[in-house]
């Protein structure tokens, strides 16, 4: 059972937020994974596994000390980190940027820049110009792609 150690950066050393980042835990029990992330002694602990669902390429589980997580977002993050190696990473075609912008709410001006970043999930990243924008966004919960075929609802 390989076992990744993920950080996020801190400029003082020792400070950063661990994840113990555990692959190819089918095997394992509840119970064993839950005991697995206890004795890690981090604050949380993800555990990749094959898909239950047949369109996903694998699945994750997030664990604190004590219980099972639906999702968190740090220990996602940098799961991504330690999960299959990005298959896919080239520009976006234009329509779908468009729309993209369209289903968050900006001026397509206001995509600086954008990305297909598969690793199995099919995601596109997109740039804005600052913090501020990102943390401004309204989008659209429920957006569906044409391009894509693909159902967001957030």
């Amino acid at each position: 059972m390989p076992l990744s150690g993920s950080f996020t950066k801190s400029p003082t050393p020792y400070r950063g937020n661990p994840l113990a980042v555990v692959q190819g835990a089918k095997g394992l029990s509840e119970s064993e994974i839950q005991r697995f992330a206890k004795w890690t002694n981090l604050a949380e602990a993800t555990f990749l596994q094959r898909p239950t669902d047949p369109a996903a390429d694998y699945r994750v589980r997030f664990f604190t000390a004590s219980q099972e997580l639906p999702f968190a977002g740090h220990p996602a993050l940098r799961t991504a980190f330690a999960a299959p190696p990005l298959t896919r990473y080239e520009s976006v075609d234009e329509p779908l940027v468009q729309q993209i912008a369209q289903a968050i709410g900006v001026a397509r001006e206001g995509i600086i820049d954008s990305s297909w970043l598969v690793n199995g999930p099919q995601w596109i990243g997109v740039r804005l110009s600052t913090a501020q924008e990102v943390l401004a966004l309204n989008p659209d919960p429920v957006w569906e792609s044409r391009a894509t075929g693909c159902l967001n609802a957030g």
